[in-house]
């Protein structure tokens, strides 16, 4: 009778340190699930934000007082002057900033992302009975 309460005892003791096992692993997915979501997320946003202030720098270059002078070889030179093209320049500049700090963004939290959705979902501790014998089975995936 001993022996069998202290296998028992041993048993759930066991299957205690098991449960905390996977809850802390599939805490651990869930937060990191989260976490490259809103990378995913936020380097989609700069991306289209970039490509956005990139187009609408070039328009206002192309839009802003410019002056043609000829060289000695007779080659076209075109200067453009005034605030419009500085803010199209500034514009220019911040989105290719902003599409080459999305583009890697985008993708590293897409494929993470993915990868402990997966991780998350092959996490798993359930009972499965059977009906082709009798009693039950544990089974801890990982």
């Amino acid at each position: 009778m001993k022996k069998t309460f202290f296998a028992l005892v041993l048993s759930l003791a066991t299957l205690n340190a098991a449960w905390a096992q996977f809850n802390s692993d599939k805490a651990l997915y869930a937060s990191k699930v989260e976490r490259y979501t809103r990378m995913s997320k936020t380097g989609a946003t700069l991306t289209a934000v970039g490509g956005v202030l990139f187009i609408a720098g070039i328009v206002m270059i192309s839009n802003s007082p410019s002056t043609t002078t000829y060289n000695s070889f007779g080659q076209p030179q075109t200067v453009y002057t005034g605030s419009q093209a500085v803010g199209g320049a500034i514009a220019i500049l911040a989105g290719v900033g902003g599409v080459g700090a999305g583009i890697p963004l985008w993708i590293v939290g897409s494929k993470n992302k993915t990868k402990y959705e997966q991780k998350l979902e092959l996490t798993g501790f359930q009972i499965n009975p059977r009906d082709s014998w009798a009693g039950t089975g544990i089974r801890y995936r990982f």
